[in-house]
């Protein structure tokens, strides 16, 4: 019996110690992990990381930590900066201001992150890429998460600079530097300007997303209900991915994210305007496109002649999809700006 007592406290401590072992095991890899997610956050407040492949992936997409830290979006823009010849000729130069704007871009952002970047750099070539950037003033930029902000002076009524002008447009390009194998991707304010509307709530959802990267390969359960909803033709019964072949899927929640971020608007509180010409399955919390090559809407863009600025707010003149329209920026609070109306004229 004695031996049996003693077998059982032999057990109970060594289901202990096991325990203990776990326990200390799991808090010392999660403040590891911890440590490592910080390390590779430190550059910038980004929410997406580059690892060595080349290609983008979401956080939560990455299998493994050890991804985080290899190389990170600044890393891979110097990179990019420093493959490109510095000549001024030909696609290169074009390349190269492209991911030179985005540096400056950066610089004027989060210039505290950029500014502990510049103390830390060995690298001379780099130390005066990011002082060329900083020297280089702006008068607005996109913030990642806050949409438009205005660096310059705006609180009396005046005309806008020629220099100010040009940074608009520089704002308003169509392709800017993407952080993927390309090294550049669609400038996403632009999908807004495919619309005509005097308030944000009355956005066009059809030309506002129709040029919109969405996500291919639909699940069957989209397939079958877009088909029923939509009458879509279906020519090869053994094979209903057919029916929708081309299709591509814009999440809503993306739709919500960029009216938030350049209107301060959500998609669920706009009247909804052109949803009858899109295909959307409420269900599934998504909007489905086809042939973007196709004339159906054209493209947005909007390239400033002339502006001025009242009341605080900023009113431009310039070229759109259908010729001269007006543009207005509503001043939120200090410097952050948001579409207010974007009418043709």
């Amino acid at each position: 019996m004695l031996k049996i007592v003693e077998r059982i406290k032999k057990v109970k401590v060594i289901t202990l110690l096991f325990i203990v072992g776990i326990v200390s095991f799991l808090t010392f890899a999660y403040y590891d992990i911890d440590q490592k997610r910080e390390k590779a956050k430190a550059y910038l407040p980004i929410n997406e990381i580059i690892v060595p492949r080349g290609s983008l992936v979401k956080n939560s997409e990455v299998n493994s930590i050890e991804n985080l830290g290899k190389l990170n979006k600044i890393d891979l823009l110097f990179s990019r900066l420093e493959s490109l010849d510095d000549s001024g000729l030909g696609e290169d130069a074009v390349a190269r201001k492209i991911a030179f704007n985005e540096l400056v871009r950066l610089c004027n952002v989060y210039p505290e992150k950029m500014l502990d970047i510049r103390q830390e750099c060995s690298d001379d070539r780099k130390c005066e890429m990011i002082d060329k950037a900083f020297a280089k003033e702006v008068f607005c930029c996109i913030s990642d998460d806050d949409g438009i902000i205005v660096k310059s002076d705006v609180e009396s009524d005046r005309k806008l600079t020629k220099k100010e002008i040009a940074d608009l447009n520089l704002v308003f390009q169509t392709v800017v530097f993407g952080y993927n194998s390309k090294y550049q991707k669609v400038n996403d304010i632009n999908y807004i300007f495919s619309s005509y509307f005097d308030s944000p709530e009355n956005i066009d959802l059809a030309k506002t997303i129709y040029y919109m990267s969405g996500d291919k390969g639909l699940t069957q359960v989209e397939i079958i209900n877009l088909t029923k909803k939509y009458d879509i033709p279906c020519h090869m019964e053994a094979d209903n991915s057919k029916c929708v072949k081309g299709y591509s899927r814009v999440r809503e929640k993306e739709v919500d994210k960029l009216f938030v971020k350049y209107m301060a608007t959500s998609f669920y509180s706009t009247n909804l305007v052109g949803e009858s010409d899109t295909y959307h399955l409420s269900e599934q919390g998504a909007f489905y496109t086809t042939n973007r090559n196709s004339d159906k809407y054209k493209k947005g863009f909007f390239i400033v002649e002339s502006g001025k600025v009242i009341d605080g707010n900023i009113e431009l003149i310039g070229q759109s999809v259908d010729g001269k329209s007006k543009l207005v920026l509503e001043r939120r609070f200090n410097d952050k700006y948001v579409i207010k109306s974007h009418k043709k004229m």
